[in-house]
């Protein structure tokens, strides 16, 4: 089963691969209409002058902007997919292929600019072509640098995690859930769990299935809200310890930015709210209901 997180990364995907494919077919057709032109007789080429501009213009500059903007975005996307087969060649050559000839075009303008330059500017010398030469040298590195990134663009291969990772953790995810270990949590925490708790993980539960936005103070009171992105699995690992409180606490669900967290040996412990993400530096861990029944019983709308 594919993770929710697979879905959202197919999506953008998709798209930055139709937009590489479609920008390098412009550019294509821009280097055919450019060598087109070229092969016409002069009268001709005069006639087709605006046609020959532009289709430099998007040779050059247009097209391989885009798409190296693309490609970008396509090589992260491509090393998280980690695909075998033709197809994955096929995009991959196509990284290749747009990387190099963006840098060999570079290098090309580079160096011919730059022989341009040296030779009009030492031919003569005076204060102006100095300060044009040293500022020309200066962009040239600049474009040698360009140059050298896109020659090595196609080699990265840094991915934060794949998608066959990504599916093997979400399908563990929804074993656990449907599969809570109320024994192995007690067993740890050496004491009972509130029925309460048991209850989010019930069969057709809406804490299951949902994300919810909580309003303590009502829905048309948004002074104080509290997302529910998903539940903790209930194992042993949802056990948490915080310098502030003596028993231990459980995770029972996860926000945007941080944890929900309920004390133990307790039949309706209170619920604390611990940001993990430093969103809340002056109150990182504070309890936010006196109750998880009352916790639970908050106005609430889906997210």
């Amino acid at each position: 089963m594919p993770s929710p997180a697979s879905i959202r990364q197919n999506q953008p995907g998709a798209r930055t691969k139709a937009g590489c494919a479609v920008s390098f077919a412009v550019w294509v057709a821009a280097i055919g209409a450019f060598i087109w032109c070229a092969t016409l007789s002069p009268g001709e080429q005069e006639r087709h002058e605006t046609l020959e501009t532009l289709a430099t213009i998007v040779a050059t500059f247009g097209a391989p902007v885009l798409g190296i903007l693309l490609l970008i975005d396509l090589i992260p996307y491509l090393n998280w997919k980690r695909q075998g087969g033709m197809r994955n060649l096929l995009w991959r050559g196509l990284v290749w292929l747009g990387c190099w000839l963006t840098a060999f075009v570079i290098l090309a303008i580079v160096l011919g600019a730059t022989a341009l330059v040296f030779e009009r500017a030492w031919s003569d010398l005076d204060l102006t072509k100095i300060i044009i030469t040293i500022v020309w040298t200066g962009l040239a590195l600049l474009f040698l640098r360009l140059a050298w990134e896109l020659l090595k663009l196609p080699f990265n291969r840094s991915v934060r995690s794949t998608e066959a990772a990504e599916d093997k953790a979400y399908e563990k995810l929804q074993h656990l859930m449907a599969n809570p270990d109320f024994a192995g949590l007690e067993a740890k925490l050496s004491c009972k769990l509130p029925a309460s708790y048991k209850a989010l993980f019930a069969r057709g539960s809406e804490w299951l299935a949902e994300e919810w936005m909580l309003y303590p103070k009502g829905l048309d009171n948004d002074e104080e809200i509290y997302d529910v992105m998903e539940l903790e699995p209930a194992c042993a690992e949802s056990v948490r310890r915080h310098k502030t409180r003596a028993e231990p606490l459980i995770c029972i669900a996860r926000s945007e930015f941080g944890e929900y967290l309920i004390g133990s040996g307790n039949d309706d412990p209170p619920v604390f709210h611990e940001d993990i993400a430093g969103e809340s530096p002056d109150e990182p861990f504070c309890q936010i209901s006196p109750r998880l029944s009352e916790f639970l019983a908050w106005p609430k709308e889906k997210v």
